[in-house]
């Protein structure tokens, strides 16, 4: 599907929150499924990447899938979207295994360390930072910025 009404458009991004930075990630503030955004459309459920790149370039996916280049399940900036399928999904996972969103900076990734020991929560941190939870906890972990030293 990717002809949808005005009204069915409007109602999905009243659930996005919108950056003014194409950069920035657009996170989805609606119901979620395994972590991924999730919208119902004439009864039926769809994923909001999905949507969301579909509104943007007026054409159906089909097969397709829509990746994310910023490693956010809840991202719905479809400037951080592209259609591939699951062998590129496939590549893009194991291509950045262990690795956060590129919209941190070294000196960021400092300050977040400091939270975590002051014991902020993830989601806190994340939300403060514009990436998903997973990536704090992956640099809490040391899979990701693990050569960056909190000070």
């Amino acid at each position: 599907m990717a002809v949808y009404s005005p009204i069915t458009a409007a109602r999905f991004w009243s659930k996005v929150d919108v950056k003014w930075s194409a950069k920035d990630c657009w996170n989805w503030r609606g119901a979620t499924r395994k972590g991924y955004g999730n919208i119902k459309i004439e009864g039926q459920s769809h994923s909001s990447n999905r949507v969301a790149l579909e509104l943007f370039t007026g054409e159906p996916l089909g097969e397709l899938m829509a990746l994310h280049t910023c490693d956010n399940k809840l991202c719905c900036n479809p400037r951080h979207l592209y259609a591939g399928d699951a062998s590129d999904n496939m590549t893009d996972i194991h291509d950045r295994q262990g690795r956060c969103n590129d919209t941190l900076r070294p000196e960021d990734v400092v300050v977040i360390k400091q939270r975590l020991k002051m014991g902020h929560k993830h989601r806190e941190i994340a939300e403060d930072f514009g990436v998903h939870k997973c990536h704090i906890t992956k640099i809490k972990a040391g899979k990701a910025w693990a050569r960056i030293n909190s000070g």
